[in-house]
């Protein structure tokens, strides 16, 4: 995929367009909108115009922003320049779009730039989506004497851009509203699962000091009685009695269980 920066990106002609038209899947697919903008044949005649104007060199460049082209043109000894606005895709439009993006995002390293517009804009087609322009999303300025909106230097301006879209194809994205980079990243980003509320915190003497009954605590257990059951030995650590260590533990429990019955019947008292 081609790398792709900023909020603007400007297309400067260093050489003459080739009088054979775009010959990328992105420049064709634009070249094919921009002819359907012209449903009159005077206007088909004026993009016939525009075209040979754009080969002939008179689009010096082009910038292009979120929604505009804005396009500097030599017309004889005037320059003018045209901006072409395109409205932008919808919040929603973004959204599924960077869903689609997202289940295909595993073949977008072995994909070149014109591979994933391509799949990524027959996606969007399936799903209502058009990333290429129709007449209904267009509108032009140019200042020449013409009343039109698709008048020569705009056609030049539009058949131009066939052209850049076809080292650039993303391009495409950021003129429909969104950089092409931030596009990329929001969709590879796993969405944040919601955080679990925090477990409220609770005052241990508050709550042992609290007014009313006792908590119920479970019955102490019987009094020690000295037990019949056979325990395996296992060699100790060196200096170890084992019969010794065993003592400890029975007194410790005793101890335990004269601390906890102790406990309660004060707490009874006190109440």
């Amino acid at each position: 995929m081609t790398p792709f920066y900023g909020p603007a990106h400007v297309f400067r002609t260093s050489t003459p367009l080739d009088p054979q038209g775009p010959h990328s899947p992105a420049g064709h697919s634009w070249a094919a909108a921009v002819e359907e903008l012209a449903d009159t044949p005077a206007a088909r005649a004026r993009l016939t115009r525009g075209r040979t104007h754009a080969r002939q060199g008179a689009v010096r460049h082009l910038t292009v922003r979120p929604g505009e082209i804005a396009a500097a043109l030599q017309d004889g000894a005037l320059e003018r320049i045209v901006t072409v606005r395109i409205t932008p895709l919808a919040p929603t439009a973004w959204t599924t779009l960077r869903a689609l993006a997202d289940d295909r995002a595993h073949l977008y390293p072995t994909q070149t730039a014109q591979q994933v517009l391509h799949d990524l804009n027959a996606a969007a087609r399936n799903s209502g989506i058009h990333l290429y322009p129709s007449a209904s999303t267009v509108t032009a300025h140019c200042p020449c004497r013409h009343t039109h909106a698709l008048c020569k230097h705009t056609a030049a301006a539009l058949h131009h851009y066939a052209h850049c879209l076809d080292t650039e194809p993303l391009n495409l994205l950021l003129l429909r509203g969104l950089e092409p980079t931030a596009f990329f990243d929001s969709a590879n980003t796993p969405p944040r699962s919601p955080r679990s509320p925090a477990a409220p915190i609770v005052d241990a003497h508050a709550v042992y000091t609290r007014s009313g009954p006792p908590a119920h605590l479970p019955a102490p257990p019987p009094p020690h009685r000295t037990t019949t059951t056979k325990w395996r030995r296992f060699p100790g650590p060196e200096g170890l009695n084992p019969a010794a260590a065993l003592l400890l533990v029975n007194e410790a429990g005793q101890r335990a269980h004269t601390l906890l019955h102790g406990r309660r019947s004060a707490g009874r008292n006190a109440r």
